[in-house]
Formats: structure tokens, sequence, C-alpha cells
């Protein structure tokens, strides 16, 4: 049984912040570098759950034509990364002093640049007991191509961000499992697009079942995750950080999760108990940093 997971492989750069946020000044900072990617992480996540003997977990994704790209090549030699002309995609992110994100910026034109054709060689060996996993760096044109011309039996997709996740809106029938946060829910759904601290995630959940997305799991920090199973709606409880305990970064801490409940899911766990069995667990591996980055 093979678990592909197709998107981003690029260069995280995380700034934290030593003081309170300045806006318009200059502000200190530690400067954290790794390989990251919203479909790297989901890779490493669900890998590192999953009984190797029995799954057959794939990463496909794209690098530049620079040093970065020997850097990553070098460290995921398994990996399909496809070469391309551009720069080697970044992603940087502002943690306040208690790891929360302030600002995330999106260099993705490397992931963008990759075409249906180029992916096509990796998808179309997938077979009937396989599952695809897709996150929303890859365009809307590239993203239709594969989810109506690959019928893998389990589609699964990350929304990476309230922009990038309406690249699969018209799409809704193809997914099997979405995973977004709040944000990307209330963009996605339309419920309370301009103010999603305000909205209701059930009057959210209900609007995303319309349009479609029937099984999905929205995250909301550390509030409860809202799990939409057909029909069906739970909620499973963040558990506490011990009073000892520290946020070292949020960054990756979603991938993680959506990953490990992946795993859950292909190991024959219910939506619900491999969210709370497996996937909250990976998140709070990475949000207390004992989920080691790859260094870059």
């Amino acid at each position: 049984m093979t678990l592909c997971v197709v998107g981003a492989t690029h260069i995280d750069e995380t700034a934290v912040l030593s003081n309170a946020l300045h806006p318009g000044a200059s502000n200190p900072v530690q400067w954290q570098r790794s390989i990251g990617g919203v479909a790297l992480n989901v890779f490493r996540s669900a890998r590192a759950a999953l009984p190797i003997e029995a799954h057959n977990v794939i990463l496909c994704g794209s690098i530049g034509n620079d040093a970065a790209a020997v850097h990553i090549q070098s460290s995921l030699p398994a990996a399909t990364l496809i070469t391309t002309d551009h720069a080697t995609d970044r992603y940087s992110a502002i943690l306040d002093r208690d790891g929360h994100l302030v600002l995330g910026l999106a260099d993705t034109h490397t992931i963008e640049s990759v075409e249906y054709a180029q992916l096509a060689p990796v998808l179309t060996q997938l077979n009937d007991s396989d599952t695809l996993v897709l996150d929303t760096n890859l365009t809307a044109a590239t993203l239709k191509q594969i989810v109506t011309n690959i019928t893998a039996p389990q589609t699964i997709l990350m929304a990476v961000s309230p922009v990038k996740v309406m690249r699969i809106a018209d799409h809704a029938p193809f997914i099997d499992v979405l995973f977004v946060n709040r944000q990307e829910a209330c963009h996605l759904s339309g419920v309370s697009r301009h103010d999603p601290t305000q909205a209701d995630l059930t009057t959210v959940s209900a609007a995303l079942a319309k349009i479609g997305f029937e099984r999905h799991v929205i995250t909301d920090a550390a509030q409860p995750v809202h799990i939409y199973d057909n029909n069906t709606i739970t909620k499973v409880d963040v558990p506490p950080l011990a009073h000892n305990i520290t946020i070292t970064s949020v960054n990756g801490a979603g991938d993680a999760m959506a990953g490990a409940t992946i795993a859950g899911l292909l190991t024959g766990l219910s939506l619900k108990d491999s969210v709370q069995n497996q996937g909250l667990g990976a998140a709070y591996a990475v949000l207390t940093g004992t989920f080691t980055p790859l260094p870059a």
C-alpha cells in the first residue's frame, strides 16, 4: 500500500521575536533555518507513524536550480524532486516570543511551475489500494488535472492558506478528507470570511459539507479540533501543555498532525480516533521542539 504526498518542499526560515513586536522598526530576532514545506512535513509525520513493512510512503515535490536545491536533494535522496529554473521555494515565518505566527511569507514559484505532465509518471503508478495527499501550493490547473485523472481510492487535501485553498473550491467531490484551519475553513466555506475569529465552526462545517467536503478536520490553535465525518460532528480537545513546557514554534504543527492522522486512517482508525490518538501527539512534538526538523 502506497501513500503518495505531492506538494511543497522548500527552505523554511523562522524568525522568533526576542521582544514584543514593534511594527515599522527593527526587531531583534533569533533565526532558524530548516528544510520544510507542507508536503514534506506531512510525508515525514506519516512515515514516522506507519509500519514500514506494510506501507510505502513517497514524496513528490520540486526544487530550483541553486545551492539550496542541492542540499534538499541530498537530504531527501529517495524523493522525486522535479527541478525547475526558479530559485528554490522559501517560506519565512515571523513568530512572537510564545512561538505563535505573526506573519508568514511564502515564495512558491517553483512548485507552482510544476505541471501535471511532470507528475504523471509517479501518479499514474498508483493503484486501487493507494492514497494520494495533495497540498494547494500546486496550481489550480494542476490540482484539477490530478483529481480528474488520478482515481486513487482516497484523495486527501492540505489547504495551506486561505488564499490557496480556493484553488480546489470547485472540486470538492474529488476530495475524501480535507484538512483546514479556522481561517482557511471560513474562507473556503464563505462563512465569516472577513472575520473568521467570530465564526461558529459548526456553521462553517455545514457549509463545507454542503459544497461537497463531507469529511474534514478543522484546527483552531489550542481550541478543540472540529471533525466532520459524513454528517457526524465531533470535537477533540487539544491537551494543554504541562506547566513547565513552552511552545517552541507552531510552524509545521498542523502538517504534522495531518500526517499522523492520515497514518491512523491507513491503519484502520476512524477519523476522530486518528486525530485523537495520533494526530495531536505529532502536533505536540512540533510545538515543543521534540520533532527535529531537517537542517538546511
